[in-house]
């Protein structure tokens, strides 16, 4: 089945996409409006100590994700809800536990917030993945849409209402993720009363499978991750946090214009975990990754074309410059595009050393790139490590999305 098909087996592709984007559209707005407040409220310093948190909680994320990531899609028709469920929330909990220890032996003044963040955004990352193992885009696309959307409210009331620091947002983060997990729970109560006996067991070998499955995943987008982010810690060492705060608004803005491929890569990878390894599904994933590449270098374009007057009337006169970073980051988010719709394909198919290859690929060319260009060209640098490390990662995907191409050709 393709996007652009015109059979009519393929109507119903089309309009989750659609539905998908629309869901994908509404939260970037949301997160933008999001970003807006926070460098309004706080400046590029309270920016910048909100990206440190997010990014210390989305380290131990890729740990709980081995549980509630592509792992729980993958395994929901193998194991089932209810032991797929205990493992989740026994899992999420520990590691959650884990990382507030380890944030106050670090001095932190906030650990229970980390333990906090940890569990609820793990588990509205668990039902996403349940509601795509499903095909319940529907429900996929509320919760999706709920994560910014009450974050950013919570913001305003505590921000701007209230005029509380950057701590604020912390706690506007929990709230938002207590919702989530109250409407999750209430709307899949039926399932959850009926199979409440067993979803209180933990399943051994059920959780040794998860478990196998989902470490390999997150070794690859861990390193996948690191590599995106790794030049935010080399920036802000060598130039400041307010440096980071006005580098993450530039990637957040060019990241934004990737919500048709990842509108794109849900949807198919939704197909694929339900309708196995087939050389339509191929196809299909070809096509899309040609047109999330040429939606993003769209995207790019125009926000690389806006005058920095733009920027720095929505965001403050501390956050100049931005047109020029965001013409640097570009080329690298339309190629991510693109490695975004391929890594989903592989993922739904258990090729997971695929994933692992390129994402070791990426962080070292990553690795390298920062520690030898941020030091010397600072925020420039960061985006040109950021770039390469992008280039890179497609590279070594697309050589291998083509040679599964030929071997389903073979068979």
């Amino acid at each position: 089945m393709s996007f652009f098909s015109p059979k009519s087996e393929s109507n119903k592709l089309r309009l989750q996409m659609t539905l998908t984007f629309g869901g994908r559209v509404a939260a970037l707005l949301c997160s933008f409006v999001n970003v807006v407040l926070t460098a309004r409220f706080w400046g590029a310093d309270g920016r910048g100590a909100v990206a440190v948190f997010m990014a210390n909680v989305g380290v131990v994320m890729f740990a709980c994700k081995v549980c509630t990531g592509g792992a729980a899609s993958y395994h929901f028709h193998r194991v089932g809800f209810e032991r797929l469920s205990a493992c989740a929330y026994v899992w999420c909990m520990a590691l959650a536990v884990v990382m507030g220890a380890v944030m106050a032996c670090l001095g932190d003044a906030h650990p229970v917030l980390y333990v906090g963040a940890t569990f609820l955004v793990s588990m509205s990352n668990y039902y996403l993945s349940v509601q795509l193992a499903r095909k319940d885009i529907l429900n996929y696309n509320i919760t999706m849409l709920m994560q910014p959307l009450l974050t950013t409210v919570f913001v305003a009331l505590t921000g701007g209402v209230l005029g509380l620091g950057h701590v604020a947002y912390f706690y506007s983060l929990l709230a938002g993720n207590v919702l989530i997990l109250v409407y999750n729970l209430v709307t899949q109560r039926d399932t959850i009363v009926a199979r409440l006996p067993g979803s209180l067991l933990i399943d051994r070998k059920a959780l040794g499978r998860i478990v196998s499955f989902g470490w390999r995943e997150e070794t690859a987008n861990v390193m996948q991750f690191l590599s995106d982010r790794l030049s935010y810690y080399v920036l802000g060492y060598c130039c400041g946090v307010a440096q980071v705060g006005v580098f993450s608004i530039a990637v957040a803005l060019t990241e934004s214009v990737m919500a048709v491929s990842k509108s794109i890569s849900a949807v198919q990878y939704s197909e694929v975990i339900n309708n196995g390894d087939t050389r339509s599904g191929w196809v299909s994933n070809r096509r899309s990754i040609v047109w999330a590449a040429l939606f993003s270098a769209a995207g790019v374009a125009a926000l690389a074309v806006m005058p920095d007057a733009v920027f720095v009337f929505v965001f403050g006169k501390s956050f100049g410059g931005l047109q020029h970073i965001i013409a640097i980051l570009g080329p690298g988010v339309v190629v991510a595009s693109a490695t975004l719709v391929a890594d989903t394909y592989f993922s739904a198919i258990g090729l997971l050393d695929r994933l692992i290859l390129k994402s070791g690929v990426a962080f070292a060319v990553a690795a390298v790139a920062a520690v030898a260009i941020v030091p010397g060209f600072g925020i420039e640098g960061a985006a040109v490590a950021n770039m390469l490390s992008d280039v890179a990662a497609v590279t070594v995907i697309m050589a291998s999305f083509a040679r599964h191409g030929r071997a389903l050709r073979g068979r």
